[in-house]
């Protein structure tokens, strides 16, 4: 069964709330005075895998992981994973979890994962199942081309 967390509606509550009392339209380029915004709280299961995904700030649309662009990532089926995200440019972006389809086609309802933020960290925790095959990606318009990957999931 998949660990499900609670980002996706700590997200959706937070960008409500800031939605109520601004009416500056989101910027999807490099914020005049950046501020990360803080990142809610999700609980990583124990015994989780970690890994550590950066976008760096001088490129806008790559995933990698110690310095490499990620075009893949090598899961195992039934191991929980904590996928951390560092967006170290102040660009906007999303990590998601799901069919090519679904991704390419921003079908959120039937995506895992984290909402629009542009600077920070934020974690998706996910349990793969033998047999899928998903990918992850950042659904931000121009950005998918470029920004996702498959899961290797190996039993």
């Amino acid at each position: 069964m998949r660990q499900i967390d609670h980002v996706v509606l700590s997200v959706f509550v937070a960008l409500t709330m800031a939605g109520c009392s601004s009416t500056a339209p989101a910027s999807t380029g490099p914020s005049a005075s950046p501020t990360p915004t803080p990142a809610p709280s999700v609980e990583i299961p124990p015994g989780a895998t970690i890994v550590n995904l950066v976008v760096p700030e001088d490129r806008v649309s790559v995933f990698q992981i110690d310095g490499t662009v990620v075009a893949s990532i090598t899961v195992k089926a039934g191991v929980p994973y904590a996928f951390r995200i560092a967006n170290l440019g102040q660009y906007d972006h999303n990590f998601f979890i799901g069919v090519a389809e679904d991704l390419a086609g921003r079908e959120y309802s039937r995506l895992h994962g984290v909402h629009l933020w542009s600077a920070g960290e934020r974690v998706v925790v996910y349990t793969f199942m033998p047999g899928e095959q998903i990918q992850f990606a950042c659904t931000v318009a121009g950005h998918y081309g470029n920004m996702h990957g498959d899961f290797i999931i190996e039993p």
